[in-house]
């Protein structure tokens, strides 16, 4: 049984290739480090123990993993060992009698961290998002393994990974999803230090300015007016309205007030965790009225049948709200290339000579429209009440105050300039100026 003086060093960088590996220290007789060979899962595992001796018989008791237990915290293990065996105790013998508990894989530390903190938390829709990083970025990696077996080099390949395949900003996404996970584990008392600690996130965001113009607008209009399904609509609305696209995609009937012009978000669905109205604007109500109504959602994601085995009562149907915007907008954008080759025919261009238009995304809807209402003149405080951003400070515990004239007048002014770009009026006639 060779020993050598283990370092921190020589720890972190020790592997098993092929076969078990056990390190013993010199400094410290008695105490050793296994370490279990790679696998398709990552590293081995690396496990502190102490081999001794009581009443003849040669016994191990496991004191813990490493990292979460470094070099100089199994020295202190190992004292309080042999602490024990000098005072006529065996440590292995007292933990038998303890009842039996299996190690946390990361796995069901991730599950338990869902239930018990994401969706308790975080409203619905933040709680799914967070729930479907962990799922797919840290679980399907990580799952098998020991939490505490998971390290800081583990982090960092990880995030280095995503960031290879084109994603910096999900790596971000990622990094604050586990940080929050091993956070909790430690509050938890299931892992001693987080292998986030000082990792910095990897991707480079910039805050996008992407502002539509009034002909991009007029185009992405028609073109979601020859969209099938709900899609369409739902472009339109958030066009209109300036909300975000997962509290417009939540849009339900019942949150409707279609004989007031108004729509109320209800505070579980909004981001601010507060009700919100958005009045609408008479472009808006033309187009939520033209929906066919199918479930309780707006625009719900697919049809559902009424049940045959009720043919007189009033049809039930099941609907969840749209998703798959990713192939939705696929769609609109192949959408949007064709009128604008129908445009370039009309004026004589060479259809197939069209580019497609600049990347936008749905969220540019949102800061177009508050960009045009600002050039409408509508004060930024209006517009922030519009978009229902969150305030601070004395602001938000004194001002109590709804904006709800100045919100229905800015969205009007708004449909009403959206209306003259899609609908322009003709030549012939002639707007009257106000008095």
């Amino acid at each position: 049984m060779p020993s050598e003086k283990l370092t921190d060093r020589r720890i972190k960088t020790a592997r098993a290739e092929g076969e078990r590996l056990e390190l013993w220290d010199l400094n410290m007789p008695g105490l050793g480090l296994r370490i279990a060979p790679d696998s398709a899962q990552g590293p081995g595992v690396k496990t502190w123990f102490v081999r001794y001796r009581f009443q003849g018989a040669q016994r191990r008791l496991k004191l813990g993993l490493y990292p979460a237990l470094q070099l100089s915290d199994a020295h202190k293990a190992a004292r309080e060992v042999f602490k024990l065996i000098a005072a006529g105790t065996d440590p292995a013998a007292e933990k038998q009698a303890e009842p039996a508990q299996e190690a946390d894989t990361f796995q069901q530390v991730a599950e338990s961290f869902i239930s018990r903190h994401v969706k308790v938390k975080n409203r619905p829709t933040t709680a799914k998002a967070v729930e479907r990083t962990i799922m797919v970025e840290l679980i399907k990696p990580w799952g098998k393994r020991p939490v505490q077996s998971i390290t800081r080099r583990d982090v960092i390949e990880l995030l280095d990974a995503i960031v290879d395949s084109g994603r910096p900003v999900m790596a971000n996404r990622t990094l604050a999803a586990a940080r929050k996970l091993f956070n909790w584990a430690i509050e938890r008392d299931i892992i001693q230090a987080s292998p986030c600690d000082r990792v910095k996130p990897p991707g480079n965001e910039t805050e996008r300015q992407r502002v539509l113009t009034d002909e991009e607008l007029r185009i992405i209009w028609r073109a979601s007016g020859a969209v099938k399904g709900a899609f369409g609509g739902f472009v339109r609305i958030c066009m209109l309205t300036a909300q975000r696209r997962s509290e417009t995609a939540a849009m339900r009937w019942q949150d409707l007030d279609l004989d007031k012009g108004l729509w109320t978000i209800p505070r579980e669905v909004t981001k601010g965790d507060r009700a919100h109205e958005v009045p609408l604007s008479s472009l808006a109500l033309e187009v939520l009225i033209a929906l066919p109504r199918i479930g309780d959602y707006v625009f719900p994601g697919r049809e559902a049948k009424a049940k045959e085995s009720e043919p007189k009562a009033k049809p039930k149907v099941e609907g969840k709200p749209i998703n798959g915007f990713t192939s939705a907008k696929a769609r609109l954008d192949a959408q949007v290339l064709k009128e604008l080759q129908t445009a370039a025919k009309k004026r004589g261009d060479d259809p197939d000579e069209v580019q497609p238009m600049d990347t936008w995304t749905i969220h540019d809807l949102r800061r177009t429209a508050a960009t045009g209402m600002a050039r409408l003149g509508v004060p930024r405080l209006v517009i922030s009440k519009i978009e229902n951003h969150a305030e601070g400070g004395v602001t938000k515990l004194y001002d109590r105050y709804a904006y709800e004239a100045e919100k229905r007048d800015a969205l009007d002014r708004w449909g009403a300039k959206v209306r003259s770009m899609v609908s322009p009026t003709p030549d012939n006639v002639v707007q009257l100026q106000k008095a």
